[in-house]
């Protein structure tokens, strides 16, 4: 009966003895011999260490050529239109001196940190302080992909692999499918989030294995990354995946249910600490956001249906990322990992199964593939509605099938079990030449991986690649003389195209335009931005400062649209568009936005006149309903607006700018309140006849005292890992759940 060698001594095999024979490798393997009670531990500094990273820098390099050579091409298409220019004026604000934390480009304004695209405390945002915005992508990209194979290779080493079978599973999981698909349409969130999902499993079995604090210090710090990095989806399918794996420990007495329930929540206390200045921002607007009226059908969205397993073998069956004609987006459910990685897993599921960390990764496997499917089947809806209701925040998650991050790297640990246990087999068959040994035991494997190497080169070179590089983004939409004419209107205008992904040339040439690229949307201005759309026709236009519009072919003149002479593309221009800023003096209370804004689509308020708010102002203005005049805007920056108003009777100040918890204004240096005008916007009482200094600043509290929350635990955490020997025994000597071991029949 086979065992697998430990490798602590060179030359020194342990196992039972070899006298045994007659019986073959599915036999010995079946027979349910189980792996060791404790891995010999490897280093992680080895040669055989430095020779993964070097292959995965290889690969990573050789697949990102293209845009290594091509400084100016933006990697990948698609979302990147509007991941690139977020993440440019991040940085240059930060150069500036002067942090965005309010976006004003998107919609009517946004909470730009709350907002996961722009990645504010990403890692490696150094990168852009040292190339161009394009550049310093292509360099992210590489760097993550040598991170999420790197990850794997190190997590399966702690699961038992050798070097060669750890080797092949980070190539299948960090040049999978799962990452190129989201390179072709700029998925760089979900690439950054999704890479550092199996470096925090890589700490959490370290501490199953060791009962060393530290270990889960790697695992929460990973996490955190993780958090900073990404978006919160994956922050969510890492917390699963990690209570699954403590439970399973705790389940075959690895842990005892102290251990098990200190682990569990320092890994979750430390880990969301860690990532808390980005976790509440986005959290706060998603309470706020659209999300919160989602349907089970919105929820549901590009599942994962059951046809889609044909990825796992063919990748090109439902078409190429720019025919795809399958269900749901190509991004979100190609799966393919590579034909040798595919089948080594299937084998080691059949032939493994018997030890226990290789029916975890099978189960893993299961319930993710459940998870992904949803809705799709009788079976997985039920399964999808269980664990939506002990899993905080899984509902709310729209894509279900990207959860299937979670089986790629279980299927990619499978495979490098698999292929480490064939080559431990043959190794330790001394009846064979010592050649015939060398040959099926190292020989075969690595093939193998070259194979592999090939596989995935080529399905990433020719259907990632090929389809994402670009230099600009859909720039005849907008041409110059027409952008020069937005870009020199001194009063913010708003620009609405049809087409979102025209923000990367919008943002880098006029102040305000109105899109709709964001992961999340303030419910009120979500609204609005959908009945105006629909009716830009009306005074919902004319509100926001709407002054060019596309019209659809054959429009005529109105009052409101009048074409603009000598432009080449469709776009006409509001005559009746009102300024960005200006005072009326009456209004009305309407507790219910939607109501306020058919109001007004409507005609049966006008906003000429009075604005709506949604409680009663404790100021209780008196004055007549109508027009007061214009508020002059003397500075619109991101997290500052300063106005200048004359009036000559109590009024409010309307700015069509988006309503959010966290603004403060000031009358003339006194606080006053702001209120929800208009279904969407902000107002402001001015109580007195005169002229007024009004400022507006966007600094809350919510990012403010999170950002240093989050600051002291990584200074706590790169301390803690510095003096880590300390802090080991420090901790064992005065936590009772790391003082003892609890051993028993199931062994990992």
């Amino acid at each position: 009966m086979w065992k697998k060698s430990k490798r602590g001594v060179k030359g020194k095999k342990t196992g039972p003895s070899r006298k045994t024979s007659g019986t073959g490798f599915k036999t010995r393997l079946a027979a349910g011999r189980q792996a060791p009670e404790a891995v010999a531990p490897f280093k992680i500094f080895g040669l055989g260490t430095f020779a993964a990273c070097a292959l995965f820098a290889l690969m990573s390099a050789l697949f990102l050529w293209p845009f290594l050579i091509h400084p100016t091409w933006v990697p990948g298409s698609g979302d990147m239109a509007f991941v690139w220019v977020y993440r440019h004026v991040w940085i240059e604000s930060l150069k500036r001196g002067y942090p965005m934390l309010w976006n004003p480009y998107s919609t009517f304004g946004q909470p730009l940190l709350a907002n996961c695209n722009p990645q504010d405390y990403a890692p490696l945002n150094f990168l852009f302080f040292i190339f161009s915005t394009s550049y310093a992508l292509t360099w992210s990209y590489f760097f993550h992909f040598i991170l999420a194979a790197f990850g794997a290779y190190l997590f399966i080493r702690s699961l038992g692999s050798g070097a060669l079978g750890a080797c092949l599973g980070g190539l299948a999981f960090g040049f999978s499918a799962f990452f190129m698909a989201h390179f072709v349409w700029g998925g760089h969130n979900s690439i950054n989030g999704a890479s550092w999902l199996p470096l925090a499993l890589y700490g959490l079995k370290r501490f199953v294995d060791s009962n060393r604090f530290s270990a889960l210090l790697v695992a929460a710090g990973a996490f955190g990354l993780g958090a900073l990095d990404g978006t919160p989806q994956y922050d969510l399918y890492t917390l699963m995946a990690a209570g699954f794996l403590l439970l399973w420990a705790w389940a075959w007495g690895k842990l005892d249910g102290k251990a098990f329930l200190g682990a569990s929540l320092s890994f979750l206390g430390i880990g969301l600490s860690l990532g808390l200045c980005q976790l509440a921002p986005t959290y706060q607007l998603s309470r706020l956001s659209e999300r919160n009226l989602w349907t089970t059908e919105n929820i549901m969205r590009d599942a994962f249906v059951p046809s889609n397993l044909r990825f796992l073998i063919n990748p090109f069956f439902a078409g190429t990322p720019d025919n795809y004609h399958g269900v749901g987006g190509y991004a979100e459910v190609c799966i393919y990992l590579g034909l040798v990685p595919l089948f080594l897993a299937l084998g080691g599921m059949a032939l493994l199964w018997r030890r226990p960390w290789v029916a975890w990764l099978g189960l893993t496997v299961v319930l993710s593939m459940c998870l992904a499917m949803a809705d799709t089947t009788t079976v997985t809806h039920y399964i999808y509605l269980f664990f939506a209701k002990i899993v905080p925040g899984l509902s709310q998650n729209r894509q279900p099938s990207r959860i299937m991050v979670v089986t790629t790297l279980a299927l990619a640990s499978l495979a490098g079990l698999a292929l480490d246990a064939w080559a431990g087999y043959w190794r330790d068959r001394h009846r064979l030449p010592p050649s015939s040994r060398q040959l099926l035991a190292l020989g075969v494997p690595a093939f193998l991986l070259l194979g592999t190497v090939v596989d995935l080169y080529r399905f990433d070179s020719k259907h990632a690649v090929g389809f994402g590089g670009s230099d600009q983004f859909y720039s005849d939409l907008f041409p110059s003389d027409l952008l020069k004419m937005i870009k020199s209107d001194p009063t913010y205008p708003r620009a609405q195209p049809n087409s979102t992904y025209t923000e990367y040339q919008l943002l880098q040439n006029i102040s305000a335009p109105f899109t709709d690229c964001t992961s999340f949307s303030i419910l009120m201005s979500k609204r609005y931005s959908g009945e105006l759309y629909n009716h830009p026709d009306t005074s919902l236009s004319d509100l926001v400062r709407l002054s060019y519009n596309y019209r659809p072919e054959g429009s005529k003149p109105t009052d409101r649209w009048q074409p603009i002479h000598g432009i080449s593309v469709p776009v006409w221009q509001n005559a009746k568009a009102l300024p960005r800023a200006f005072m009326v003096g009456g209004y009305e209370v309407e507790p219910d936005y939607n109501q306020a804004i058919t109001e007004i689509r409507d005609g049966k308020v006008d906003p000429r006149q009075e604005v709506v708010l949604t409680r009663e102002p404790s100021e209780n203005p008196e004055g007549p309903k109508g027009w007061l005049g214009e508020g002059r805007i003397t500075r619109y920056d991101y997290n500052d607006v300063d106005i200048e108003a004359a009036n000559d009777r109590p009024c409010f100040l309307f700015l069509s700018d988006s309503f959010y918890p966290g603004w403060k204004a000031w009358v003339d240096g006194k606080e006053a309140p702001i209120y929800l005008a208009d279904g969407a916007f902000r107002a402001v009482p001015l109580l007195s006849a005169g002229s007024h200094q009004v400022k507006m600043s966007y600094y809350p509290p919510i990012i403010t005292v999170t950002f240093f929350y989050s600051l002291f635990f990584w200074l706590a955490l790169a301390c803690g890992f510095l003096f880590r020997e300390k802090l080991d025994h420090w901790c064992s000597s005065h936590w009772v759940w790391l003082k003892h071991r609890r051993t028993g029949k199931g062994r990992l």
